[in-house]
């Protein structure tokens, strides 16, 4: 295809490549319910393009190079912060069943206050579910209301074994937001 009326200009591939890198992250950071999430999912994305055009342009100490600092961070920061846990803030999602009318909720936000946890989200189950976190609830087992909930602060990976332990709470379920 190359003559003497073709002119090849790299750049102008590499732009393309940015420009399309570019719409592809920025659609995995906001479809994420305008949350902030997906940034390192992007990173990494740019990282791939930046790698591939170096390999294709011949720099494959540059690619190969890169690569490995890649790994090098990322297992080293998971390392990290699986050490770190209590001392980072963080969010969990939580599914809550509980004795109805008899002030369960309102102990259970009392000790979410007390651990310094708060509150972002909350939403009850529709009235009269039977089925809770994929088991049947025997008439039996009384009057129950389920909720579902968000918790933010710091040690709130804890809530799930805190909370289950309190008087009425029939069942507590963490919620895996990834799975979505």
């Amino acid at each position: 295809m190359l003559g003497r009326d073709v002119v090849l200009d790299p750049s102008r591939v590499a732009a393309q490549i940015v420009s399309g890198v570019g719409f592809l992250g920025a659609g995995l950071i906001i479809t994420r319910q305008g949350a902030i999430r997906g940034l390192t999912t992007a990173a990494a994305v740019w990282e791939t393009a930046a790698i591939g055009m170096a390999a294709g342009a011949g720099l494959w100490e540059l690619a190969v190079t890169v690569t490995v600092l890649h790994f090098v961070i990322v297992i080293g920061f998971t390392a990290v912060v699986i050490r770190l846990p209590a001392r980072i803030g963080g969010s969990v999602r939580l599914h809550l069943v509980y004795a109805d009318s008899q002030g369960v909720l309102r102990q259970v936000l009392n000790e979410c206050s007390t651990h310094g946890w708060s509150l972002t989200a909350m939403a009850a189950d529709p009235p009269g579910s039977d089925r809770i976190l994929g088991q049947s609830l025997s008439p039996a087992d009384g009057d129950h209301v389920g909720v579902m909930f968000t918790l933010s602060g710091r040690g709130v990976h804890r809530a799930t074994n805190v909370l289950a332990g309190m008087e009425g709470v029939r069942a507590i379920d963490r919620v895996d937001e990834e799975a979505e």
